[in-house]
């Protein structure tokens, strides 16, 4: 079992204001955030969680997230991870077989990055290639009121 050295938190979305709508595999950073590992031969707990909302009349359609590195960036604002690393492959988290659907996809990777340099991990949404009739949001608002997104990375010492 090993110790935790140091945790990263980092969150996305305002409450009033939606971060960014999409359509489809878009593979879009919609929460990040950097560790610089004390030890190379650590493993890099990553939690948190992704607040989705799908909007599909009355079609089908699904949500999913990937983890994705990169050395220098941190894809957190809608923009796309074509660019990065994927580390774990998208993984379907939410389905909707209705009108609409709102709520947190949450996600736990271990990555063992075998180095000390700085890291910048993202968890990245796309729809599910077949089912991806909707139109989709993250960290969705109204205005007033609306969700965040968390990622926390955890540094444990092996």
């Amino acid at each position: 079992a090993g110790t935790p050295i140091q945790i990263i938190t980092a969150t996305t979305g305002i409450g009033t204001a939606t971060l960014f709508t999409f359509n489809g595999a878009a593979r879009l950073g919609c929460v990040g955030a950097a560790i610089t590992p004390k030890f190379a031969n650590s493993k890099i707990l990553i939690t948190g969680f992704v607040h989705g909302f799908i909007n599909s009349s009355s079609a089908q359609c699904g949500l999913g997230l990937e983890l994705v590195s990169h050395p220098t960036t941190t894809f957190d604002d809608g923009s796309s991870v074509a660019s990065a690393t994927q580390l774990f492959a998208h993984e379907d988290t939410l389905f909707l077989n209705g009108a609409q659907l709102m709520g947190n996809m949450s996600f736990q990777y271990e990555h063992s990055p075998g180095s000390t340099a700085t890291i910048h991990y993202s968890v990245a949404v796309s729809e599910n290639n077949l089912y991806a009739a909707g139109t989709s949001q993250i960290n969705w608002s109204n205005g007033t009121t609306g969700g965040r997104s968390k990622i926390v990375l955890t540094e444990v010492a092996q």
